[in-house]
């Protein structure tokens, strides 16, 4: 039985974009390269399937889209990313009980708990997605 690479860094949906979008010249295609091993949360494989399937998105992107996510390595919600997501929205709410949920603010919250669930760094071009959650290591591109 073949065993499933330990990965050691997770891309949210901006890193994995770019990638697909710039190729080699996005400054996250060197986190795709050994040694590193790099990995998706469930929630960005999700939204790069979202965005496959939009009439804007061109032939040629969607077919990038789809040979990335099969060989991506995705990361699954577990008992620990469950417990982070929750912490994360509760913390959130705490903070701001008066801001509305917005569905970006849970998503992004999906693949920071994947993060931390994982213990893993987490590389994003958008740092403002992530600022207010306590213990996520970034990784900043761009």
């Amino acid at each position: 039985m073949l065993e499933s690479p330990v990965p050691t860094v997770l891309h949210d949906t901006s890193s994995v974009s770019r990638l697909i979008l710039d190729g080699e010249s996005s400054p996250s295609s060197r986190y795709f390269e050994p040694p590193l091993i790099a990995a998706i949360s469930f929630q960005t494989e999700a939204e790069l399937l979202l965005w496959q399937g939009g009439s804007r998105v061109d032939g040629t992107v969607r077919a990038h889209v789809r040979e990335f996510l099969s060989t991506a390595l995705i990361l699954q919600s577990n008992a620990a990313t469950n417990r982070h997501f929750a912490e994360i929205l509760l913390a959130r709410r705490a903070r701001h009980p008066d801001r509305p949920w917005r569905d970006r603010k849970i998503r992004d919250a999906w693949i920071a708990a994947t993060a931390l669930g994982y213990d893993l760094p987490l590389i994003t071009f958008v740092r403002r997605d992530f600022l207010e959650i306590g213990g996520l290591r970034l990784i900043m591109l761009g």
